[in-house]
């Protein structure tokens, strides 16, 4: 919740081949009702505080109101030009002036009012001297320093990733119950009795009704050239789980066989690094001509060594992609992806672009 999701959804044209214009779908996920608290509690704390130091000081004092969140203005990365602030002595009289000092934002409280920052432009987005040179070498040494990555280490080590599965689902259950959140069956419960009063005291045992499968998602491993700190799957170079060949043409087998199946959604890991994604592409879009495939990219992928052709080939096989950025600020971005995976990711985009995406 503290973080500005960018969630980017690429396609291919307008389904006409007399139409060249293509669509970028990019909506903006940000948590505004959590932010708008976050900042409106900020404001009244910084108000309250301000009241306390006025009442302190002489009638005369001249004062200037907190600077509002409009007025900061990005160049970059979320750093705030100068705007006018009380000094830190604490102590103001009539002729005391007031002094300019350089303000940051706080990490956790990135305006949502995206329509105010300005952002400088940057020289040079599309890098093609990134091509064919991999961020694995450089992930693996971040997460070699990195405390929380280490730490997830050593307990992996001694438990095993099982365990360390159902520890964090007992903590996520008891943070929900301590904000009397009821687990989902009771959730179901309650909202079945609501809308059936006179069954109320029958509720039968499944009562979410099954219906027809649309979408065939596929894990096909968790081998990644990135190491994210918000990956709920914990992926990484180091970690070499893949889907099996064989698995792999079972699940094409099934799509096949499975007409009401409308999409196939992709995803990993790095899903385009895993030996079967190209295979999986080439033998659904065979069978289902048809049918939507996503391919859920990390955006990067598109710079490793081997993937030169990756996205001519996505082009070809009429592949939407769904890529995600955890906010607009290069800095917030590096911080929980990477060194330069902001900017890699920008140029991966324009790459997408120029292939008709």
């Amino acid at each position: 919740t503290k973080t500005h999701l960018l969630t980017m959804s690429l396609v291919q044209g307008a389904g006409s081949p007399a139409k060249e214009n293509t669509v970028i779908a990019l909506t903006l996920f940000c948590s505004a009702i959590y932010g708008s608290i976050v900042l409106s509690n900020r404001r009244n704390k910084e108000e309250t505080s301000r009241s306390n130091s006025k009442s302190q000081q002489t009638k005369s004092s001249s004062t200037t109101p907190p600077p509002s969140i409009s007025s900061y203005v990005f160049d970059g990365e979320p750093n705030v030009t100068d705007v006018e602030d009380l000094s830190s002595s604490g102590t103001c009289s009539s002729n005391t002036n007031t002094t300019k000092t350089k303000r940051e934002l706080p990490d956790y409280n990135t305006p949502i009012e995206v329509s105010n920052i300005k952002l400088s432009k940057i020289k040079k987005f599309r890098r093609k001297d990134l091509d064919g040179k991999s961020l694995i070498d450089q992930t693996l040494n971040e997460m070699k320093t990195d405390a929380q990555f280490q730490e997830t280490a050593k307990r992996m080590k001694e438990v095993g990733a099982k365990r360390m599965s159902m520890d964090e689902r007992k903590l996520r259950r008891r943070s929900l119950a301590a904000l009397n959140v009821p687990d989902f069956d009771e959730f179901v419960r309650q909202k079945y009795a609501e809308e059936y009063p006179d069954r109320k005291n029958s509720v039968p045992a499944a009562i979410i009704p099954r219906r027809t499968t649309k979408v065939l998602q596929l894990n096909i491993g968790l081998y990644c050239n990135q190491a994210c700190g918000h990956c709920h799957v914990e992926s990484s170079p180091k970690r070499k789980e893949m889907m099996l060949s064989k698995v792999a043409s079972k699940c094409v087998d099934i799509l096949r066989l499975s007409p009401e199946v409308t999409t196939l959604d992709l995803t990993g890991g790095a899903p385009e690094l895993n030996s079967s994604f190209r295979r999986i592409v080439r033998e659904a879009r065979g069978a289902r001509p048809d049918i939507d495939i996503i391919d859920r990219c990390n955006l990067t992928v598109v710079h490793e060594p081997g993937q030169e052709d990756l996205v001519e080939f996505l082009r070809e096989n009429r592949v939407h992609i769904v890529a995600s950025l955890p906010c607009y600020s290069a800095k917030n971005v590096n911080s929980q992806r990477g060194s330069g995976v902001f900017e890699r990711s920008i140029s991966a985009l324009l790459m997408l672009n120029e292939a008709g995406f």
